[in-house]
């Protein structure tokens, strides 16, 4: 690239595959922070060597991204990255819930470097996937802190599908063209104005905002200013379904009431679903679960309805968006907390086979509602959007879960005819 005069903003990494760490792909890895931190500090000192013998440059544009497990080295001063006046520090804001993590918290604006941010909007495993729930405040408010530290250089904004963000990316863009005169609640009203209408722009803005509300928040935000820090995704859903799906019927005696266990290679306890049993006045994680889909579940579903009333006095040509980029995710949400909620229920009564039985039928219908809301907005160039093969991992693969919920039912059934009846909620 260098030698075809191509212009680079080159990149010093070291992670293992994929979104993994390289300790948890090389067998013979360091064991402990201290030492992992030391391998990584000297890549990256080869790599900003051997980038300066090829362009021949003491200070070349370089740039480097604190992943998930280095923002933890970071933060620990565990990592000792290259610092020059053309190097890019690139920040990323906390896994599975984008706010200001630990290492810029602690950043040191005299470090002679620049500054940039990266900020997920959805989350491959956790995050807001099929339907958006972070909002433009809690964007703006990330960038702002960003650049109170120091000059903002360099922004990434990574989403799974630019469909489903549509508003929160145009929300990014806007801030980033005008800085210092953007205002999340002034844009929220430009950009219904532009979409919707001047007449109906504040009715869809304030939609908008209620849509956003309604996510349960399974934990009190710790973060200063920022209301909605921790939310509970629609992937946060699918990993739920999954977990329970996994413990059902696990033994012949009552449920584990804390079934929820962190995924993957979770640096931080508990940072997977987020959910604080005391800030839930909750004995347990199901307890918990069933309270916040049944607080989430009517405000989705007062979206929906207003979402409904107001589509037929938009203009035609507006309906068709408004319906894909808000009352579908209203509606979507709303059936989705429905079905989750009656799977907890029918995961903590298990030992009454027959009402398990009633709140997995009721779980599977929610889930086909949930479903035909992302079939219905399936047209045009969208056609296959969520039914194609390639989508499956879009919709968490209702197909599955469904699939999965009609076998627990019938078990309910069949062992229902040899097991006297019991309730596992009294005991």
């Amino acid at each position: 690239m260098h030698r075809s005069g191509i212009e680079n903003l080159w990149t010093l990494a070291f992670r293992g595959a994929r979104d993994e760490p390289f300790w948890n792909i090389f067998e013979d890895a360091p064991k402990d922070d201290a030492s992992r931190g030391a391998v990584i500090n000297h890549m990256l000192r080869l790599q900003l060597d051997t980038i300066r013998e090829v362009t021949g440059e003491e200070s070349p544009q370089v740039r480097i991204t604190f992943y998930d497990e280095i923002a933890d080295l970071m933060a620990k001063g565990l990592l000792k990255p290259p610092a020059t006046p053309n190097i890019i520090w690139t920040f990323v804001a906390a896994r599975r819930d984008p706010y200001p993590y630990d290492d810029l918290v602690r950043f040191n604006p005299g470090e002679p470097v620049k500054l940039g941010y990266y900020m997920n909007f959805g989350f491959a495993s956790t995050g807001a996937h099929v339907v958006p729930a972070e909002g433009p405040w809690k964007m703006e408010l990330n960038y702002r802190y960003v650049n109170a530290k120091a000059p903002l250089e360099f922004s990434v904004v990574n989403v799974g599908c630019v469909r489903e963000f549509l508003l929160e990316l145009s929300a990014n863009a806007r801030l980033l063209w005008d800085f210092s005169d953007y205002d999340s609640d002034r844009f929220l009203i430009e950009y219904c104005r532009q979409y919707f209408g001047a007449e109906h722009a504040a009715a869809v803005a304030d939609l908008y905002r209620d849509y956003y509300a309604a996510y349960w928040q399974p934990k009190r935000a710790e973060f200063p200013g920022m209301s909605r820090q921790f939310v509970f995704q629609d992937l946060r859903y699918a990993r739920a379904f999954d977990q329970l799906a996994q413990a059902f019927f696990a033994s012949s005696g009552p449920p584990n009431l804390n079934p929820f266990r962190d995924i993957g290679f979770e640096r931080v306890p508990g940072r997977t679903f987020r959910i604080d049993l005391a800030d839930n006045h909750a004995a347990n994680q199901i307890e918990a679960l069933i309270s916040g889909m049944e607080a989430a579940a009517p405000k989705f579903e007062a979206v929906a309805a207003r979402c409904a009333e107001l589509s037929p006095r938009l203009a035609p040509d507006r309906r068709a968006f408004f319906y894909d980029n808000l009352q579908m995710f209203a509606d979507y949400m709303a059936h989705l907390s429905r079905a989750l909620d009656a799977f907890a229920l029918a995961y903590q009564e298990q030992l009454d086979r027959a009402e398990a039985s009633v709140q997995l039928e009721r779980a599977y219908a929610e889930l086909e509602k949930a479903q035909g809301c992302l079939l219905h907005s399936q047209h045009g160039a969208f056609s296959e959007w969520y039914s194609g093969a390639e989508s499956m991992p879009r919709t968490f693969e209702i197909n599955k879960l469904k699939a999965r919920i009609l076998e627990l039912k019938q078990h309910a059934i069949t062992i229902s005819k040899t097991e006297p009846v019991q309730s596992t909620h009294t005991q």
